[in-house]
């Protein structure tokens, strides 16, 4: 009868202890759903400084020194990408 008693006192502090960890998820949803949509305006404006890039390569690409700074700044946005975990998508 003990073994019972200790396996029902076990599932009881299991069982608050779900219920606690349930509770803080349910307040953490809202404040991951708003970094979410952060990270996806950052993801959109970042999408259009690489199209700007591009652009601006096709552009004046070829003047010597403009290629490499081009180059230069686009790896620096691909790092900040992966960085913030945004996948790049390819239009």
């Amino acid at each position: 009868m003990s073994q019972r008693t200790d396996i029902d006192r076990l599932a009881a502090v299991m069982l608050a202890e779900f219920a606690r960890l349930n509770e803080r998820f349910d307040r953490l949803d809202p404040r991951l759903d708003a970094i979410g949509g952060r990270l996806s305006g950052i993801g959109h404006e970042l999408g259009e400084v690489m199209r700007r890039l591009d652009h601006l390569d096709a552009q004046i690409g070829d003047i010597r020194g403009f290629a490499k700074e081009i180059d230069s700044l686009r790896d620096r946005l691909r790092t900040i990408e992966m960085h913030l975990g945004i996948a790049r998508q390819i239009v």
